[in-house]
């Protein structure tokens, strides 16, 4: 399953923040963003436990403000 989550940190703090995020292994990809939130996390895992477990690692991390998880459900490729 793939989710992603936008973050929204304390200013300054994105660069930090996006290294303590990737140390989660099912954490495959952080960008950094303009608008609203700061960064945004890919996630790939088995299930929804184990994006809960990594939603709420994401949440702990100290200058985390604000966090909305987007589940995908379904992908579409280009062919």
């Amino acid at each position: 399953m793939k989710a992603f989550v936008l973050i929204k940190s304390r200013p300054g703090m994105e660069d930090r923040l996006a290294e303590l995020i990737l140390e989660e292994n099912r954490v495959k990809r952080v960008f950094k963003t303009f608008g609203p939130y700061d960064l945004l996390a890919e996630i790939d895992c088995m299930n929804t436990n184990e994006l809960e477990d990594v939603v709420s690692y994401i949440r702990k991390l100290p200058d985390v403000i604000d966090t909305i998880t987007l589940i995908v459900a379904k992908i579409k490729l280009r062919e």
